[in-house]
């Protein structure tokens, strides 16, 4: 039975994006476990608030804010049958806290 690993990452700053995701492919490089590593799908969701300027009187007077959330998905083609060292690998990865971005994984089997 063949797997894939799917680690969707979200951050609010691209560059930070870009960096984590080159460390994780050369984690995974170098431990040898990965038969194909390959970065997808690069979405951009946008969020607008608009704030009165104003608090009493003009209505005309508004900002805007904008707020860009971007999102990557790391596909992970193991070499073999999940093994030890393929889940310590995932679970260093998945076990990062920082507050630029979050992770979640997906395990497909065929």
């Amino acid at each position: 039975m063949s797997y894939v690993y799917n680690l969707n990452i979200k951050s609010y700053e691209k560059e930070f994006l870009h960096n984590f995701l080159q460390k994780i492919k050369i984690l995974f490089e170098k431990s040898n476990v990965a038969k194909k590593v390959v970065v997808c799908s690069q979405q951009i969701k946008k969020r607008k608030k608009t704030v009165l300027s104003s608090p009493h009187v003009n209505k005309k007077a508004k900002e805007q804010f904008e707020k860009k959330a971007y999102s990557k998905v790391l596909k992970h083609i193991p070499n073999h049958a999940i093994d030890n060292e393929t889940l310590l690998i995932l679970h260093r990865i998945l076990n990062q806290k920082a507050f630029n971005f979050s992770i979640s994984l997906k395990v497909k089997s065929f």
